[in-house]
C-alpha cells in the first residue's frame, strides 16, 4: 500500500513465482508500507433550528482521504460568556451530516431559550477545532422586562423595554377608554434589537394602557404598562404689561421629586434654567415680542411641554414697578445694566422703584452669548424711589 498525493491509498500487486501467466497475482505484504490519519478540518455550513422541543443541527461533511471525518460531536453552549454544556452530547458516527438534540437518554431542553451550537469533526487522529456558532430559539420569546415610559407630552408617549431573549420582532400599541369611544393607536414594528418606540396623536390628559408584543416563529409574549399624557394646561405662561416679566408655571405634582429645566427662546437665542422641585419661575421678557417657553423634567419619565407667549406693550406708569423681582427671589445671577441719572443698586441688583409722571420710558433686553442684559431709561420730570 502506498499513500498518494491526493490522500488516497493505492494497493499494488506482484506476480508470484508459481504463476505461469498474468492471471495469477498476489498483493504485496501489507507490512511493506503504512499510513497515518490526519486531523479533519472543522465542519462548515452549520445550521440549527428548533421545533417541538428538539434542536436539529446540520453541517457539511468535513475532510477527505486521510483527513476524512469519521464522527461528529455537536455541543450546546449556554450562559454569558457561553460555556459548553455537559447535559447534551448527541455524538454521531460515520458520514452523518445532522443530529437531533437531545439524544436518546439525555435531559429535555428547556421550554424556551436561545441555544448556541458548535460542532467538532473527529477521526483516529483526533478532533478538529469547533465550527462557527449556529443559533436557534426554542419556544416563544422570554418575558419582556424593564418596560417603562421614558418621555411624556400632551400627545405623545415614548416607551422602552429590555431585549426579550428569542424575540424576532416587537410591536407597540396603546388604548385609552373602552367601547366605541376607545382610542387605539399603534407604533412601529421593529426587529429583535428594537427596544424603544413612541406613539403619537394621543389625547391630552388621558390614561393609556400600553402593550408591547414580542414575537418569533414559535409564539408571542406581551407586557403591559399604564401611562397618562399631560393636560394641555400643564404649562402656563403669562407676561403682564406692567413689567414684561414672563411668569412660567407648571404642575410639578405629577412628579415633585424631579428637577425641571425652563428654556426661554427669543430671536434665535435660548437660555436654560434648572429649578429643583419647583413649579414656577419668573424671567425677564421683551415687550411686544414672542418668546418660546419649554419646561421639561430632568429625570425619567421626562415630562415636557412647550408654549409661545408674546409680551404686550410695556405700560409701567403709575404702577409699582419691580422689574428685578426675579433675581431677588430666585437668586439667579444675570448681569443687569442701568441707564439712570444715579446708581441705585444693591449687589448688582436694582432696587425697586415707583415711576410717576415720566414723559418717556424705554426698556431693552437681549441675550449676548449666555448673558441676558437689560437697559432701562426714562426722562424727567420725576423719579420717586420706594426703597
Amino acid at each position: 500500500m502506498k499513500c498518494q498525493a491526493d490522500g488516497k491509498l493505492k494497493t499494488t500487486w506482484v506476480r508470484t513465482a508459481a504463476a505461469r501467466d498474468c492471471t495469477a497475482w498476489s498483493p504485496e505484504s501489507p507490512t511493506a508500507d503504512t499510513y497515518t490519519p490526519i486531523t479533519p478540518p472543522k465542519p462548515t455550513s452549520v445550521t440549527a433550528s428548533c421545533a417541538n422541543g428538539v434542536l436539529t443541527v446540520t453541517w457539511e461533511p468535513a475532510g477527505a482521504g486521510l483527513a476524512e471525518a469519521t464522527a461528529y460531536k455537536p455541543r450546546i453552549f449556554t450562559g454569558n460568556p457561553p460555556t459548553e454544556s455537559a447535559n447534551w452530547t448527541a455524538n454521531t458516527a460515520g458520514t452523518a451530516t445532522s443530529a437531533a438534540i437531545p439524544a436518546p437518554g439525555e435531559p429535555a431542553l428547556p421550554e424556551t431559550g436561545v441555544f448556541q451550537v458548535k460542532i467538532k469533526a473527529s477521526n483516529a487522529a483526533g478532533d478538529s477545532p469547533y465550527s462557527q456558532t449556529a443559533e436557534a430559539t426554542c419556544g416563544p420569546p422570554a418575558p419582556i422586562t424593564g418596560l417603562k415610559c421614558t418621555a411624556i407630552t400632551k400627545d405623545e408617549i415614548t416607551v422602552e423595554w429590555n431585549t426579550a431573549v428569542g424575540a424576532e420582532s416587537y410591536t407597540l400599541s396603546g388604548k385609552s377608554g373602552t367601547g366605541r369611544g376607545a382610542h387605539i393607536v399603534k407604533g412601529d414594528q421593529g426587529s429583535g434589537d428594537f427596544t424603544n418606540d413612541n406613539i403619537s396623536d394621543l389625547r391630552d390628559d388621558a390614561s393609556y394602557l400600553l402593550r408591547v408584543v414580542a414575537t418569533n416563529s414559535q409564539g408571542t409574549i406581551f407586557a403591559t404598562l399604564g401611562c397618562r399624557t399631560l393636560d394641555d394646561d400643564w404649562l402656563e405662561v403669562d407676561c403682564p404689561a406692567s413689567n414684561s416679566m414672563l411668569h412660567v408655571t407648571w404642575d410639578n405634582s405629577i412628579d415633585d421629586s424631579q428637577s425641571y429645566t425652563v428654556t426661554i427662546g427669543h430671536q434665535g437665542s435660548t437660555r436654560a434654567l434648572t429649578s429643583s422641585n419647583a413649579s414656577s419661575l419668573v424671567v425677564p421678557g421683551q415687550p411686544e415680542q414672542e418668546h418660546s417657553v419649554n419646561v421639561a423634567s430632568t429625570g425619567v419619565p421626562k415630562y415636557s411641554q412647550s408654549k409661545a407667549k408674546t409680551c404686550p406693550e410695556l405700560d409701567p406708569f403709575g404702577r409699582n414697578y419691580n422689574p428685578f423681582l426675579w433675581p431677588q427671589e430666585g437668586g439667579i445671577d444675570w448681569p443687569w445694566e442701568h441707564d439712570l441719572d444715579d446708581e441705585y443698586t444693591n449687589n448688582g441688583y436694582a432696587i425697586p422703584f415707583l415711576i410717576t409722571g415720566a414723559s418717556e420710558y424705554e426698556r431693552t433686553c437681549g441675550l449676548s452669548g449666555t448673558t441676558w442684559t437689560c437697559t432701562e431709561h426714562w426722562s424727567e420730570p420725576a423719579k420717586n424711589r420706594n426703597n
